[in-house]
């Protein structure tokens, strides 16, 4: 995700910044006593050349990865990753993010968020 962003910006030279974090839940795994999560949060606002905010919120699962963890690695690839709604995000994580953000939201799917299987299935501006 991260390289479809920098792709996307650094082609148009955009201000883009992410903000991501975990989401802690119960069913989280503990290995050595610490909480692994399952899932994580992105929010990615980026500003176009004329000052216009767009952003966009998105939540990975590595739920299959957090279970008999060997050898003390953390695997790569091959997660789930959802778009949502970036209201979605902070009613689920608690998180606020200013109004300026919120009405910038790009996602126009599903309350339950869409499952990406590729890039071409995120919402950005371009893609309305």
């Amino acid at each position: 995700m991260e390289n479809f962003i920098l792709t996307n910006t650094d082609q148009e030279d955009l201000l883009a910044t992410v903000f991501t974090g975990p989401i802690f839940q119960q069913s989280d795994v503990f290995h050595r006593g610490i909480q692994i999560p399952q899932l994580f949060w992105k929010v990615i606002v980026v500003a176009d050349s004329a000052g216009k905010l767009y952003s966009s919120a998105y939540v990975v699962s590595q739920e299959k990865f957090v279970e008999n963890i060997p050898f003390e690695r953390k695997p790569v690839g091959e997660f789930n990753n959802f778009q949502v709604s970036i209201t979605s995000l902070s009613n689920r994580t608690g998180l606020k993010f200013s109004s300026e953000v919120v009405k910038a939201d790009v996602y126009t799917g599903s309350p339950q968020g869409n499952q990406l299987r590729g890039f071409s299935d995120i919402e950005h501006p371009r893609r309305r």
